[in-house]
């Protein structure tokens, strides 16, 4: 079993479009963009998303199999977030996810953030653990996805770098 992380660069929309596409089916009430809507964008929306946000993909003996991107936060310049993180179904508990997480910790710190920050749906309770595990801690910040998915709760969780 080989693991292997790569950032996307320009010019690899179609396989961020890919493995995006696959999160959200999988996982719809994880993130807060829908597959219906994902899925009419635009390539120069895909490109411009590599632009401005770092993109990991993990790969499972060369196939794509997980993502997580990060940003600088909108507001504070000392945070960055950890942002739309998924492994698929038949890659999971072998160490993707805490292999992609180090990956942006790395990135953060590597940029000079002193904090990261995500969101995580109250109900997905393998990535409150996962995240826990890598020592993220919960802010107490509840807030909602826009309607028409309101009902979906999202907890923030934090970390010192």
């Amino acid at each position: 079993m080989a693991i292997e992380i790569q950032r996307l660069q320009p010019g690899e929309e179609e396989r961020l479009q890919k493995v995006r596409l696959d999160a959200l089916k999988d996982a719809p009430d994880a993130f807060g963009t829908t597959f219906q809507e994902a899925n009419t964008w635009s390539k120069s929306r895909w490109s411009a998303q590599l632009q401005s946000l770092p993109t990991f993909i993990a790969l499972l003996n060369g196939q794509d199999s997980g993502i997580v991107r990060s940003s600088p936060h909108a507001e504070k310049t000392t945070v960055a977030e950890l942002i739309s993180m998924w492994v698929a179904p038949e890659a999971r508990g072998i160490g993707l996810g805490e292999a992609l997480i180090d990956t942006v910790i790395s990135w953060a710190r590597a940029e000079s953030y002193s904090r990261l920050v995500l969101e995580v749906s109250n109900e997905n309770r393998f990535a409150i653990a996962l995240y826990k595990r890598k020592g993220f801690q919960a802010t107490g910040k509840i807030s909602s996805f826009p309607y028409p998915r309101q009902q979906i709760r999202e907890q923030e969780m934090a970390m010192k770098l």
